[in-house]
């Protein structure tokens, strides 16, 4: 139990930290959080591989070369529904500042994280 609830209290201190310098980028925490996802799914990801009434997310192919199809919690498809509001009409979830695809989180996750104090998160 007490690392459960580290665990949880590392999760708000970033939070915390992403709200005060990246609030754009909390729905890409939430949605990492409770998918499960790798942050190469996550940032290929296209709006058409989510069903929103079923409340799945279609992976077609993984790092594996395997179909995978993950159940969106509350959290999660909050988070894709706020930035499905945000991108209007691009194909893709995760948008850069130009409105392209997101590539990856470095220059903002991992600032994150240091500021946060936290060794060995990922």
């Amino acid at each position: 139990m007490v690392a459960f609830a580290s665990c949880r209290m590392r999760r708000k201190k970033l939070k915390s930290i992403l709200k005060k310098n990246c609030l754009g980028h909390i729905p890409a925490i939430d949605v990492s959080l409770h998918t499960g996802m790798r942050a190469g799914g996550k940032f290929s990801m296209k709006s058409n591989q989510i069903e929103w009434e079923q409340r799945i997310l279609s992976i077609p192919k993984t790092k594996n070369g395997h179909a995978r199809h993950i159940p969106l919690n509350a959290i999660a498809l909050a988070a894709l529904r706020d930035l499905q509001k945000r991108n209007g009409r691009s194909p893709w979830v995760f948008l850069n500042r130009l409105e392209g695809k997101l590539c990856g989180a470095r220059d903002w996750f991992e600032p994150a994280v240091e500021k946060a104090g936290l060794a060995d998160y990922t």
